[in-house]
């Protein structure tokens, strides 16, 4: 695996968050954006969705709301909930 594999698939992912996000009409955990992302390869480490989550943040793109939501991906504990912003 290529070093810089971590930045091409980071700047893949926000590119492909970013066209999920228009198909979304509600609040969403990360985990329910994710589901909408659709991009050919998955990450290395789960954790790299981090960075989407930030660079998303930073850009304007989404924000978070001040309530949770229970997800699946962490055995029901609470996760933030985003709108688009």
């Amino acid at each position: 695996m290529p070093d810089d594999y971590k930045d091409v698939w980071l700047s893949l992912a926000f590119k492909a968050a970013c066209k999920a996000l228009k198909r979304i009409r509600k609040p969403f955990t990360i985990e329910e954006l994710r589901q909408h992302v659709q991009i050919d390869e998955q990450p290395l480490d789960a954790r790299w969705w981090g960075h989407v989550t930030t660079a998303l943040k930073s850009a304007g793109l989404i924000k978070k709301l001040d309530h949770g939501k229970p997800a699946r991906s962490s055995n029901f504990s609470m996760k933030p909930v985003w709108v688009k912003a």
